[in-house]
């Protein structure tokens, strides 16, 4: 079973804009092309926001060290934030377009 480790951030002024939603449900379609079944996340407790974007997704957050929650979570289904059949299926074709071939 793939694990990746997943991280995101989103300046202050850009953030509340559905960017961190966006990238959190591509990535996932991208995941999901390449073969890995789980991310795990590690977010400063404080970062509320962080925190309910990667709630849609499943996460289950568990304390890690002073101040930051970890997590892991089977990829999530596109569709958990907002991406629709056609969109996935769009970004599928440009994540295949993307990969480097050996």
């Amino acid at each position: 079973m793939a694990l990746a480790d997943i991280s995101l951030m989103i300046k202050d002024e850009f953030q509340g804009r559905g960017l961190g939603t966006l990238l959190l449900g591509a990535v996932a379609i991208a995941a999901r092309r390449n073969g890995i079944a789980r991310f795990s996340a590690d977010v400063l407790a404080e970062n509320a926001p962080m925190r309910a974007i990667f709630a849609h997704s499943g996460i289950s957050w568990e304390p890690a060290e002073a101040g930051v929650m970890h997590g892991s979570v089977a990829v999530p289904d596109p569709g958990r934030f907002g991406i629709t059949p056609g969109t996935a299926a769009a970004l599928a074709a440009a994540v295949d377009e993307m990969k480097i071939q050996p």
